[in-house]
């Protein structure tokens, strides 16, 4: 039921910009205008959904970048639920949001997404990486 209701969920999310996006293999990948691409992920138990994009290789990571990205992890003012983490499947460091399929609509995944959009956007101009 929980992995039905996720896939009605993204179907709506996609009809906002229409678009027909099918997770039914347990991911789909969304492509801006800009050139990053965002991930809807269906967690393992089906038990939520994983908003991710891709910020720069994990091998490129020095001390300092890490200890940067910790500092920003520790921020809840700015990363509002948002963490960065490393995607090991790419070889990538990357910006997380989950949302709880208990909270799940197609209206807060479309707020969670431009919420994560405009932090990425906010942190890139901002020389952050």
């Amino acid at each position: 039921m929980s992995y039905q209701y996720i896939q009605t969920v993204v179907s709506e999310f996609g009809t906002l910009f229409s678009l027909d996006l099918d997770i039914s293999r347990g991911a789909v990948c969304l492509q801006r205008s800009d050139g990053s691409r965002w991930y809807l992920e269906i967690i393992d138990d089906a038990m939520g959904l994983i908003i991710h994009t891709d910020i720069g290789s994990s091998h490129d990571l020095t001390y300092d970048n890490i200890s940067k990205l910790m500092e920003l992890n520790s921020n809840l003012p700015l990363m509002k639920g948002a963490w960065f983490g490393i995607h090991e499947e790419t070889a990538s460091y990357r910006l997380f949001q989950k949302i709880a399929l208990a909270e799940m609509s197609s209206n807060l995944l479309d707020n969670e997404t431009k919420k994560l959009i405009s932090l990425r956007n906010m942190l890139m101009e901002e020389n952050y990486f």
